[in-house]
């Protein structure tokens, strides 16, 4: 076997595994994106997510400095 193919066969092996522990560990009628916790958070003005603590202070300052 060639490089292209090892490396080919490597990568589907991969993505099936990490397909299959999606599967078998997500929840049943939840949903794909953390919705909830934006929906709950918008009036504190600080999600959860982990860049959150940089990204939104940084994102108030270039709003407030040029849009208000």
């Amino acid at each position: 076997m060639n490089f292209r193919k090892v490396n080919n066969l490597t990568g589907w092996v991969v993505f099936l595994i990490a397909m299959v522990t999606y599967t078998f560990s997500r929840e049943a009628r939840g949903s794909l994106w953390d919705c909830g916790e934006f929906v709950s958070c918008a009036e504190m003005g600080m999600p959860h997510p982990r860049e959150s603590a940089h990204i939104y202070p940084f994102r108030e300052i270039f709003y407030y400095s040029f849009w208000k």
